[in-house]
């Protein structure tokens, strides 16, 4: 063991303080490794720890290698720029920004925490927090991969009652209520994400199976154990940046998972190439979901950006597709969103635990769709600046059946999906959205703040403006 290791094993709770200093005063032979300085250090100590894992400390410090990174700096500095513009302060909540380019699983910028010199635990890889909301992209593709139409009509009343007895928590039912107790009435499953209305998305994760989602969210790129509890849906299993990232980056990449890495090529000290170069989705990618699913869904989440909780990360001129997502009491936002070319998360709170997120600069309460959204606008505005404007794929919902909803949980449904009710619009926070509307396909009326998730609960209640 070395000091880095316990001063990380402090910061993560798993080493008393005390404990650590007594190791660190015995003669234990512990070392300091080398460290590469960087201006993207987060960054840089990941490629470090994966390089040691594949080669050893020997060939990585001594092997004459020769490394490249896929990290870009122009990107990496304007997401610092981001965050820096709209967290400025040091009591400010901490940050963790990842992009990743869905077409070859490339890291092209990684925010792991406002300094590495105060604490080297990697918020964008190590942190797993609860995603809220952003998790039910993966609802909706449970229930897609079982031919349910995203213009099914569900009611979303303000608080719900799931009958389920595999709901129950200590013998009782689970309720679900939606951001500040708003009734959303009836609409399909597209408007219902683009206003991220809990009760209706809690009726169609028990529908699917909490199961089969948390099964979607692995295959898509999440990493971390997920608990296949019936608030699954809400985001309540945690989760990495890193991982979202990912997900995220697979929906992009029409349903195809690339594995992400920070390493694009790694040669010896002859020059024989030992790792790269990066490939693309034919060669390195696996099908997670289908294409035509994934397409759906990023209709789907279009609408989010246009006219839904996520308006605030809406790109001028530029097609985007993406989701808010706020924990319970406002612990934890995050803004998952991406075009064709690159995929990007945001997550916003405090490392030290589930603390809520109130009057943080000028903002009375931090909610995916506030700091983390302009955050991810500001960056991908940045970012995509130099890439040619490129569309999604059309995609079609004809293909998916359109039954009336099940009646043991949802009340009768409204006449067509485009004269249902929009959700109503929500009291709580929501950004100004930008000067020029994006394009997009989604036709989906407008839509309320968001909700958020729970524990594991008896009441769930999602918020996520």
């Amino acid at each position: 063991m070395n000091i880095g290791r316990i001063v990380r094993e402090v910061e993560v709770g798993s080493l008393e303080a005390d404990r650590a200093e007594r190791l660190k005063a015995r003669h234990l032979g512990l070392t300091n490794e080398p460290r590469v300085h960087s201006d993207a250090a987060h960054f840089m100590e990941l490629v470090r720890r994966d390089l040691k894992a594949s080669y050893g400390l020997a060939a990585l410090y001594r092997g004459g290698m020769r490394i490249r990174t896929t990290l870009d700096m122009d990107w990496q500095r304007a997401a610092e720029r981001s965050i820096h513009a709209y967290l400025p302060a040091p009591k400010d909540p901490e940050v963790a920004l990842v992009a990743i380019d869905p077409r070859t699983g490339a890291i092209r910028a990684m925010v792991g925490g406002r300094s590495f010199e105060r604490s080297e635990f990697n918020l964008a890889t190590q942190g797993r927090r609860q995603a809220g909301s952003a998790f039910k992209p993966f609802v909706l593709l449970a229930a897609l991969e079982r031919g349910i139409s995203p213009l099914e009509l569900r009611n979303g009343p303000s608080s719900m009652t799931i009958p389920d007895p595999f709901c129950e928590t200590n013998g009782k039912p689970w309720t679900v209520s939606n951001a500040g107790d708003q009734s959303a009435g009836t609409m399909s499953l597209e408007n219902a994400m683009a206003g991220s209305v809990n009760t209706i998305y809690a009726q169609v994760t028990v529908e699917v199976g909490p199961e089969a989602v948390a099964e979607v969210a692995h295959r898509m790129g999440i990493r971390s154990r997920l608990s296949p509890v019936c608030s699954i849906g809400l985001g309540t299993s945690e989760v990495t940046p890193l991982e979202m990232t990912s997900a995220f980056a697979t929906l992009a990449a029409r349903g195809i998972y690339v594995e992400p890495t920070p390493v694009e090529r790694v040669t010896d000290r002859e020059g024989e190439i030992l790792q790269g170069p990066l490939l693309g989705l034919r060669s390195v990618g696996s099908a997670a979901v289908s294409a035509q699913d994934a397409d759906a869904t990023t209709r789907v989440l279009q609408g989010v950006i246009d006219h839904g909780t996520g308006t605030a990360a809406r790109l001028a001129g530029r097609f985007a597709a993406g989701k808010t997502g706020t924990a319970q009491d406002a612990t934890d936002a995050w803004f998952c969103g991406y075009v064709p070319q690159l995929a990007t998360c945001v997550w916003v709170g405090y490392p030290q635990g589930a603390r809520p997120m109130r009057d943080v600069a000028g903002v009375p309460e931090v909610y995916g769709g506030t700091i983390p959204a302009r955050i991810w606008h500001d960056f991908m505005t940045e970012a995509t600046a130099g890439m040619p404007v490129a569309g999604f794929p059309p995609a079609s919902y004809e293909i998916y059946a359109d039954p009336p909803p099940p009646p043991s949980l949802a009340p009768s449904p409204a006449a067509e999906p485009s004269s249902s009710p929009s959700p109503a619009p929500s009291a709580e926070p929501s950004p100004k959205p930008s000067p020029s509307p994006a394009p997009s396909s989604s036709n989906s009326p407008a839509a309320p703040a968001e909700p958020q998730a729970p524990a594991a609960p008896l009441v769930s209640r999602s918020r996520d403006p």
